[in-house]
């Protein structure tokens, strides 16, 4: 019984340690143009009832290679197509509507196990990710990502008529 019981606290510091919560800001406007021609998938983690905004996850593919090397880079984008919330138009300078996005770089991978939406503006992404530690280099990781403060930074967002823009933001990462 006491092995047990040790062996759970070990378990349990063991994932304590390799926890950590940290925050990615956005990409800039000129790193998330990546190249569709790399791109391997795109998963809609969340959208709203009219699809008019959407959080993706999107996986580019990096090449193959001999040695130990990531195979994809993961990106979670965030695209509002005329700032449409819940079907009822937000009334931005004069009526005038614009569409906003944003991007995260979620780092280097070397597979998507599976995603899930946990509530809104909160996602969990299983996968295996490339750590360039020795001695596996890759070890199995769940991202809980909340993208609640991009939401509500797109909402008060000032608009000059006639744009579509980019804005900076920031997502929290709990990885363990």
């Amino acid at each position: 019984m006491k092995k047990i019981i040790m062996l759970m606290v070990l378990a349990i510091i063991s994932m304590a340690i390799n926890a950590e919560t940290y925050k990615i800001k956005s990409l800039t406007e000129n790193e998330a143009m990546i190249d569709v021609s790399r791109v391997k998938d795109s998963i809609v983690l969340g959208a709203n009832k009219t699809k008019d905004l959407e959080i993706r996850l999107i996986t580019t593919y990096l090449g193959q290679s001999f040695d130990v090397a990531p195979k994809y880079n993961l990106y979670l984008n965030y695209f509002h197509g005329g700032n449409v919330i819940d079907g009822e138009e937000q009334d931005r300078m004069n009526g005038i509507i614009n569409s906003t996005r944003t991007a995260f770089d979620l780092g280097l991978f070397m597979e998507v196990k599976s995603t899930k939406r946990i509530k809104a503006g909160v996602y969990e992404i299983k996968a295996i990710r490339f750590t360039n530690i020795l001695p596996s280099m890759v070890r199995d990781v769940t991202l809980t990502i909340d993208t609640t403060q991009v939401s509500e930074k797109d909402y008060y967002l000032y608009l000059p008529a006639e744009t579509d823009p980019y804005f900076e933001s920031t997502i929290t990462v709990d990885e363990k």
